[in-house]
């Protein structure tokens, strides 16, 4: 998610480099051809696109196996309902909670059976604890 910002553009040339795809996610539909022009694989606007229909149009039913997260909120979640069965994501940042006061706002609502029976695992990252 907010594969426009700095850390967004670095994993897109990291992905270019190495060599594995992106599906990058961004909240305005203008933010689109600048992803693709820096090598982005593929992009998902949320402004009108559903995550998880533009993920398995992207690749497949079976999900991603990495992902990346620095919104957190809902898009967190469908970012998290992207993922293959053993896929992790990594949260470290939480954009959607930017000046929010209601506390639904403030979570990322995963599913426990994803957890439980596709063995999926959310982690967080914080710089200064690495």
């Amino acid at each position: 998610s907010a594969a426009g910002s700095t850390e967004g553009q670095l994993v897109i040339q990291l992905g270019t480099h190495v060599g594995f795809t992106t599906l990058n996610v961004v909240r305005r539909r203008s933010a689109v051809e600048d992803i693709l022009v820096s090598g982005g694989t593929a992009v998902i606007c949320t402004e009108d696109e559903d995550l998880r229909e533009r993920v398995v149009a992207i690749a497949g039913e079976g999900g991603v196996a990495k992902a990346i997260d620095c919104v957190s909120g809902q898009v967190g979640a469908d970012v998290s309902r992207a993922l293959a069965p053993h896929g992790e994501l990594v949260v470290f940042g939480a954009l959607s909670t930017h000046r929010q006061t209601d506390p639904a706002k403030l979570t990322i609502p995963i599913f426990a059976r994803s957890l439980i029976y596709e063995t999926k695992s959310v982690r967080g990252f914080w710089l200064f604890r690495w």
